[in-house]
């Protein structure tokens, strides 16, 4: 399987958080929109694998998140732990 994204000019969460400490509300937005990223990714059988500050970018444009970093990522259908997504 092949995933593309969108360049994105950005800032990654732990960026933003040792810049400035998140209010309560804007933490528990970021929380919303990777709770979103992962099951949108887990509706289509993807599993992550490695979700951390450092690989879910803040936008400058909308500062909507983008959960990257799915070249590890492997499929929830399958029972072999060496199956990823971004090998051959």
């Amino acid at each position: 399987a092949l995933l593309v994204y969108s360049r994105v000019s950005t800032r990654t969460l732990a960026d933003e958080v040792a810049a400035a400490r998140p209010t309560r509300r804007q933490a528990l937005e970021w929380a919303r929109q990777i709770a979103s990223a992962l099951q949108a990714a887990h509706a289509q059988g993807i599993v992550h694998s490695d979700v951390r500050p450092d690989v879910v970018l803040v936008p400058d444009a909308d500062r909507s998140l983008v959960v990257h970093g799915f070249g590890r990522a492997r499929s929830s259908n399958t029972t072999d732990e060496h199956s990823t997504y971004g090998e051959s």
